[in-house]
């Protein structure tokens, strides 16, 4: 996850033009006190700008997928929103400023059947993000979701390369694969690269 504070705070150094300065940490995410331990006072009373970029995914046969696994994705995918805001949220609030983007996914409004537990957990992604949105209404601080489609990012990747170890066919034909298997109605076909979603 990522936070974004304002230039010059707890000497953190300055940014051209005002921007944000940007401070980025590797956080376990799947149960609250790990998270809670990673973020507790990490500039949560400074923060403009809070960035959950945290995921888990995988496709499964819905007969198949154990309760343990329904969990753990909810805790990753739906659960640390709900820690990371309780800690950094209200402090916008009170300061008038900041927003809060949690990145969700077109699964979540465009239910994958091969991937039932990841898209009902961005679903309720989305929901809960459409709620503290209305809880900040009338302020200054906002709260988003970033919906996108499927991107190649290393948990992904790692992912296709897995399967193509597992079925002897090239990581790129599997890549290929999962979009004929998976996702038919796709119209690019292909995965996103991360900076054709959010340019660095």
């Amino acid at each position: 996850m990522c936070l974004g504070t304002l230039p010059g705070v707890q000497n953190h150094g300055k940014a051209p033009g005002g921007a944000p300065v940007w401070h980025c940490r590797r956080c376990w995410l799947s149960r609250r006190g790990s998270c809670l331990l990673c973020v507790r006072g990490w500039l949560a009373k400074a923060a403009i700008w809070t960035i959950n970029n945290a995921g888990n995914f995988a496709t499964k046969d819905f007969w198949n997928i154990t309760d343990g696994e329904w969990q753990h994705t909810f805790d990753v995918n739906v659960m640390s929103n709900v820690w990371l805001c309780r800690q950094f949220l209200k402090p916008m609030l009170e300061r008038n400023q900041g927003r809060v983007i949690l990145i969700a996914s077109e699964a979540g409004v465009r239910i994958i059947p091969a991937m039932l537990h990841y898209s009902v957990s961005k679903t309720a992604q989305i929901g809960l993000v459409q709620g503290l949105a209305q809880l900040a209404k009338g302020s200054a601080v906002t709260v988003n979701s970033m919906v996108v489609g499927p991107s190649w990012t290393e948990g992904v990747e790692r992912y296709v390369a897995g399967i193509a170890e597992q079925s002897g066919r090239s990581e790129d034909t599997e890549a290929t694969a999962y979009f004929t298997e998976n996702e038919r109605t796709s119209l690019l076909q292909r995965f996103l690269q991360p900076d054709e979603a959010s340019p660095a």
